[in-house]
C-alpha cells in the first residue's frame, strides 16, 4: 500500500547514506515528498478520479442485469450507539443505500454478500437487516460464506 511502500523506500536510502549519502538523501527526500503528497486530499481525491468510472444513469440500467448485487465492504466490530453490537461501517452503508435506490428504480432483485472471517455474525445477515430496517428493502438472496 502506498504509504508503507514510500516509508519502505525512505528506509532503503537510510541503508545507502555511508556509500552513497548523495542519493541516499535524494531517495529519503523523494520518499517524504510522496508520503506528503499521497497524505493530501487533494492527491488523493485525484488519484481515486483517474481509476473510477463514472456510474451510468439509473435510467440507462432499467434494461440490464437480472439482479443487483452488494458486496460487503466492512464492519465496526463494535458500535457503541447500538449496544456495543457490530455494525456496517460508511462505506457499506453507502453501498447499500445505492443498492436500495437501484431497486427501486429497477425493481430487480438484490443479493448480499459478505461473511465473516472472524467467526462474529455475517456481513450478509447485518447488510439484510439494514436493508429492510432502514431502507425498507427486502433482500431476496443472502450470500453469508464469501
Amino acid at each position: 500500500m502506498p504509504p508503507f511502500l514510500f516509508v519502505l523506500i525512505g528506509l532503503l536510502g537510510l541503508t545507502q547514506v555511508r556509500q552513497r549519502p548523495g542519493m541516499a538523501l535524494g531517495v529519503c527526500g523523494l520518499a517524504f515528498l510522496l508520503i506528503l503528497a499521497s497524505s493530501m486530499p487533494w492527491v488523493a481525491t485525484r488519484l481515486i478520479d483517474s481509476i473510477q468510472a463514472d456510474c451510468p444513469a439509473i435510467d440507462a440500467l432499467k434494461g440490464e442485469g437480472e439482479a443487483i448485487v452488494i458486496l460487503g465492504g466492512g464492519v465496526r466490530a463494535r458500535a457503541p450507539e447500538y449496544g456495543n453490537r457490530p455494525n456496517l461501517n460508511a462505506t457499506e452503508l453507502e453501498r447499500l443505500r445505492h443498492g436500495a435506490r437501484l431497486h427501486r428504480a429497477t425493481g430487480r432483485p438484490i443479493l448480499v454478500a459478505g461473511g465473516s472471517p472472524e467467526g462474529a455474525v455475517p456481513e450478509a445477515l447485518l447488510m439484510q437487516g439494514v436493508l429492510h430496517d432502514d431502507f425498507g428493502v427486502e433482500v431476496s438472496w443472502v450470500e453469508t460464506d464469501s
